[in-house]
């Protein structure tokens, strides 16, 4: 199964993070996809209604893998032209 699987039976999507190991922690990626998977979900007349699902045993201790972020957030920083330049 991949990191999001998207099925959609009866009118109903569910849309079930895969990543039991991290208690489904979603990475940067994940958000882009889910946003885009729900973009999709949403333009389609054949989903009424859409239902949200993990894989792990128990309830997610963190809405983000911060390990990915922390990562994203030096590459952004890296990236960014300086604010002030000397004069």
């Amino acid at each position: 199964m991949p990191e999001i699987d998207v099925r959609v039976a009866a009118s109903i999507a569910t849309v079930t993070l895969n990543r039991p190991a991290v208690r489904n922690a979603v990475t940067l990626q994940m958000w882009r996809d889910i946003s885009r998977i729900f973009g999709q979900l949403g333009r389609d007349p054949a989903v009424r209604a859409v239902l949200g699902a993990g894989t792990a045993q128990s309830l997610m201790d963190r809405a983000a893998d911060s390990e990915d972020y922390a990562e994203g957030r030096r590459a952004f920083a890296e990236r960014r032209p300086p604010r002030f330049q000397g004069v």
